[in-house]
């Protein structure tokens, strides 16, 4: 059925009102019992002249936003994080009421509706989140020129529709219907909202290989993509299942090494685009069955997460087919010569019907790989959404069926995509524990634990779900170093989950510009004025809070890291070293045997102490200096650096400060340098055991430290309007600590 237009859903919805206020044989100055017609309101913008402040290409000029289809949009330019889109009425109307779809892409934080009074806009309507169909009353006045003003977004500012109303015009039954449908999908991903942190599984044929096809290293690039990227010959890559036996497969061991790194969810990659299924199928014999071990791993894991209390999903790529000769490619060229419409009718579709029907575990699908595929038309997402509403109408699945996320129950962020600031709508970013997704025997860099803790916690305050990836062997085991990192997040989660399952989003925001602390609440839609629970989480103790983390940092030289459209690499820039994150680092440009790295700290500052981190021990001689004037003084001289060191100096006020490496035996590498206050003159709102909240609109009644099983209650104090809580010891080992502030 086509999606109605918002013009089509007002005209239902006077006929209904219509309905309710004239009943039937109460019809006056009539002889019938039918009631006398009435005037459908219409948006008074809908097909008016609309302007931007830009446009990202002509199929999203803002006429879209005025074309009464919410199947078109608006979207600014490339690289906008604001902008606006303003409306021409024709002539001076009456207006009272303005309706916002911001269905596609819910990005906006922060936006203002406008009406032009001569040549100055004023303020109609002042909100933050849009994120849905909404409509929002307004004291009537008489314009011409109407404007949304988006001023702030995570993301491209992106309007499906932007409509206005005369005043008392009746509510639009599209809007009561986009109501009932946020409050349907809210209710389908109560538990997916309430998980926060899931295991996502890349195992398949690909990890035979690992990465290495007959003495070729495949260097470049993911190594679930190794057929493609190499290339392989398809009949040789079929051929790993003619042999494969993964025997050290052990569905309840997989569900309980996620079930203890905190995990409440997990999915399986069923078919990757290399075609082949991850389970038995009539559809294919390109499938599980293939091989000699014949065993079903998606139905062995969706049992072992029942008996073990996790949510069972699955990868499915619905349209890349390396192997069908309908199936897409990254090639779009290639593509072009495929018949997708036959592939989608007699392979992905019966394919998809046959796992519905087979698992009833399966409460999510993770869909991939065609965002940006033009064959991947609306009518053949609605194909796919509409049979897996009809087979199975509670199972949610991500934004990832096609261009334009027409149909979703929730966003998928790019890959290893942390957005800077709070997201509105369900979301989730999927990561990789090292560089890729499937298991590459020479991708050893791993992330510790700490940094996956911090991403778990930064992401759930940006009030979104963490998907960890691990890549098993192909014998069916788990690396050992994916195991150890995750036993380290569960002992945090152990301790700290209750700040993270079933919380909100902050309610601050200004913390996202350091890696000092994040914020989560508790009830999860919990806002200013009601009784909760606000949960800081502590990356940085207060008393030995950086002074130069996240500051300009210039360097000598860097060794810039070019990646691809499969692997990405950052440059290991200088900005890599006040990051706060120990696993990245900067590097001097190859060949070097000396240089420097210099930090603005953005102001003249006290500093008597410097933290250095160099990973690969390389460095012979170097100095830690200060400027004064024009001129750099020595504030630290030494040798070798090999790992974590602490250096106290005499303090001195600066803006500005440099670790110069004087000698290497190699390439000059640092993973962090950081300057703080002197140890014997902390500043006031770091002092020792002591953590300042920021602006609270609501009382503070309580604090404690969550790992403090008996919650005893910490001091509060306010002096000067700033509300201070003395900590106790800091923790030798939990990071971050979490600290619980009751509100009422």
């Amino acid at each position: 059925m086509k999606r109605r237009s918002l013009i089509t859903g007002i005209i239902a919805g006077v006929a209904l009102i219509s309905n309710i206020l004239v009943p039937c044989g109460l019809a006056v100055e009539s002889k019938t019992n039918t009631p006398p017609p009435v005037t459908a309101p219409v948006p008074l913008s809908q097909g008016q002249p609309a302007t931007a402040s830009s446009v990202w290409s002509a199929e999203y000029d803002p006429g879209k936003a005025v074309d009464g289809e919410e199947a078109t949009r608006w979207g600014a330019a490339e690289g906008s994080r604001s902008g606006w889109i303003a409306i021409d009425l024709g002539k001076e109307t009456s207006i009272g009421r303005a309706v916002v779809v911001e269905t596609s892409f819910p990005r906006t934080r922060k936006f203002v509706l406008e009406w032009k009074s001569g040549d100055t806009w004023k303020e109609l309507y002042r909100g933050t989140t849009i994120a849905g169909t909404r409509a929002y009353d307004f004291t009537p006045v008489t314009a011409r020129h109407v404007r949304l003003s988006i001023l702030q977004a995570s993301d491209v500012p992106t309007i499906d529709e932007f409509q206005v109303f005369a005043p008392g015009a009746p509510l639009p039954e599209a809007i009561a219907q986009a109501r009932q449908k946020e409050a349907r999908t809210l209710e389908r991903t109560r538990w997916f909202r309430e998980a926060k942190f899931g295991m996502f599984i890349c195992w398949g044929l690909y990890s035979v290989p690992g990465g290495i096809w007959k003495g070729q290293v495949l260097k470049e690039g993911y190594s679930e993509w190794i057929e493609w990227l190499l290339p392989i010959p398809h009949a040789e890559y079929a051929a790993i299942a003619d042999t494969w036996t993964p025997d050290k497969f052990d569905a309840d061991a997989w569900v309980r090494t996620a079930k203890d790194a905190g995990m409440k969810y997990l999915l399986l990659t069923a078919k990757f685009h290399d075609g082949f299924l991850m389970y038995p199928s009539k559809v294919t014999d390109y499938n599980i069955d293939r091989t000699p071990w014949k065993r079903d791993p998606v139905k062995e894991l969706a049992e072992a997460c029942a008996r073990q209390g996790l949510t069972f999903g699955v990868y499915w790529n619905q349209a890349i087919d390396w192997q069908h000769p309908d199936g897409l490619t990254p090639d779009p060229v290639a593509s072009k010569s495929r018949n997708f419409e036959r592939y989608l009718d007699e392979v992905c579709l019966p394919q998809l019907k046959e796992m519905l029907m087979n698992y009833p575990q399966i409460s999510f699908i993770w869909f991939d790989s065609c965002r940006v595929m033009p064959e991947m038309t609306s009518a053949r997402q609605k194909k796919i959404a509409d049979l897996i509403h009809t087979l199975r109408p509670n199972l949610i699945f991500n934004s990832r069926l096609g261009d334009g996320c027409l149909f979703h129950d929730y966003r998928s962020m790019g890959d290893n995509e942390i957005p800077p600031a709070v997201v509105p709508g369900v979301w989730e970013t999927a990561a990789t524990i090292n560089r890729t997704w499937g298991y590459k025997s020479t991708d050893e860099d791993w992330k510790k634990p700490e940094q996956i803790i911090f991403n778990l916690v930064d992401i759930v305050s940006k009030g979104g779900n963490y998907l960890l990836n691990v890549g098993p062997k192909g014998d069916g085991s788990i690396p050992q170093p994916s195991l150890d990192v995750l036993a380290g997040v569960g002992a945090w989660t152990k301790t700290n989950g209750e700040a993270i399952y079933d919380t909100g989003c902050t309610p601050f925001g200004d913390e996202f510009g350091s890696r000092d602390w994040r914020c989560t609440v508790k009830p999860a839609d919990w806002s200013w004025g009601k009784p909760g629970t606000l949960y800081f989480h502590l990356f940085i103790w207060p008393a030995s809070a950086s002074l130069s983390q996240d500051k300009t940092a210039t360097a000598s030289s860097f060794w810039p890291v070019v990646g691809n459209l499969y692997d990405p690499h950052e440059a290991y820039g200088p900005n890599k070293a006040v990051d706060g994150d120990e696993s990245t680092r900067w590097a001097a440009a190859d060949g070097s045997r000396s240089g420097w790295i210099a930090i603005d700290l953005g102001k003249e500052q006290s500093i008597g102490r410097a933290v250095v981190v160099e990973s690969f021990p390389q460095t012979q001689k170097f100095v830690i200096e200060w400027k004064s004037g024009d001129t750099w003084k020595e504030l630290y001289h030494g040798t070798t650096i090999a790992g974590k060191r602490d250096y106290d100096f005499t303090p001195v006020t600066t803006r500005h400060v440099r670790l110069s490496i004087l000698q290497s035996s190699a390439v000059p590498t640092i993973n962090e340098f950081q300057v703080f206050e002197s140890r014997t003159n902390p500043p006031p709102q770091a002092t020792a055991g002591r953590f300042e909240l920021p602006e609270m609109k609501s009382r503070v009644v309580k604090a404690s430290m969550l790992a403090d099983p008996a919650r005893t209650p910490l001091e509060i104090t306010t002096r000067d309007g700033k509300t201070m809580i003395t900590l106790p010891e800091k923790p030798a080992d939990i990071v971050p600590s979490v600290l619980c502030v009751e509100v009422e």
